[in-house]
């Protein structure tokens, strides 16, 4: 029961994340990095359920079984040289990945990421044309958020990563 204990806390972070600090929505370009964490898994088919189209950096095959378009193996690629004119970015690496996730990203894009100053510093560095917004996450209490959205958190409809490597 450890792994379906953990689904609510992740898909809490990968909603709030998507939803109400990016506003994604169909047509969109998102990247989710770290797709095959916990918030990666659940972002990634959250995108998807959406309407975007969904890229991961990841070191795993089974991202495109979760949705999505293009997997990007950090170990031999640099997402940076692959991608562009991105509309979201979610973010849970750090400082250096998202200096880089905001060269990807278009014009009006969105970096949403953990909380560092230096990543601010990054963002104050691009040209002000780019119109970047970055913002932090911060999970806060559920108020029924998970059941309003189509069924997305319905009896099968979101695959964790442990019941995918469980499962295999």
């Amino acid at each position: 029961m450890e792994q379906p204990a953990s689904l609510p806390l992740v898909a809490l972070t990968a909603w709030q994340a998507l939803i109400e600090r990016a506003n994604v929505r169909p047509g969109q370009k998102v990247l989710i990095q770290a797709g095959s964490g916990g918030v990666g898994t659940v972002a990634i088919q959250l995108a998807k359920h959406l309407g975007a189209t969904v890229a991961t950096t990841a070191s795993a095959d089974f991202l495109k079984d979760l949705g999505a378009d293009i997997v990007i193996d950090y170990r031999t690629q640099d997402f940076e040289t692959i991608l562009s004119d991105y509309d979201v970015v979610l973010d849970s690496q750090g400082p250096k990945s998202v200096a880089k996730s905001m060269k990807i990203l278009k014009r009006g894009g969105k970096v949403i990421g953990r909380p560092v100053l230096r990543s601010v510093l990054d963002l104050a560095s691009l040209p002000f044309s780019y119109q970047i917004s970055a913002s932090a996450w911060w999970v806060s209490r559920p108020t029924g958020r998970l059941s309003s959205h189509g069924g997305f958190m319905g009896p099968g409809a979101v695959t964790g990563v442990r019941a995918v490597r469980i499962l295999r």
